[in-house]
C-alpha cells in the first residue's frame, strides 16, 4: 500500500510535518501590541537584511543585545540595545524577522 501525499508537502516525510503550522501562534504573543516593519537597510547584517519583515512587540522591555525599534529625531531606526543615541525613544523589541527567498 502506498502513502498518499497531501498537496504542498511533496518530498516532506510524514514524520516531520505538523498538521497545521500557524505563524500567528508561533510569532505573535500579544496581537494588540505587535507591529510589523520592513527593514530598509543591512545595518544589522547578517541578522537583519534589507526588506526583512520585522515582528515588533511593544509589550516587551528591551534587555542587553536585543534588537529594538527606536524613534530618534523623527526617524525610525533599528539598533541593538542599549543604544547610545541621546533622546531616542524605544518603540518596541524585535522578536522575529521573516526573510523571503526569491
Amino acid at each position: 500500500m502506498t502513502k498518499q501525499r497531501r498537496p504542498g508537502l511533496f518530498g516532506v516525510s510524514e514524520d516531520f510535518s505538523e498538521e497545521f503550522l500557524s505563524l500567528d501562534s508561533k510569532l505573535i504573543l500579544r496581537p494588540e501590541a505587535t507591529f510589523f516593519f520592513r527593514a530598509s537597510n543591512d545595518h544589522l547584517a547578517p541578522d537583519i537584511l534589507k526588506n526583512d519583515i520585522l515582528i515588533v512587540a511593544r509589550s516587551k522591555t528591551p534587555k542587553k543585545n536585543d534588537v529594538v525599534i527606536l524613534y530618534h529625531d523623527g526617524e525610525r531606526l533599528c539598533r541593538r540595545w542599549p543604544c547610545s543615541l541621546e533622546g531616542a525613544e524605544v518603540f518596541g523589541v524585535v522578536t522575529a524577522n521573516i526573510r523571503q527567498r526569491h
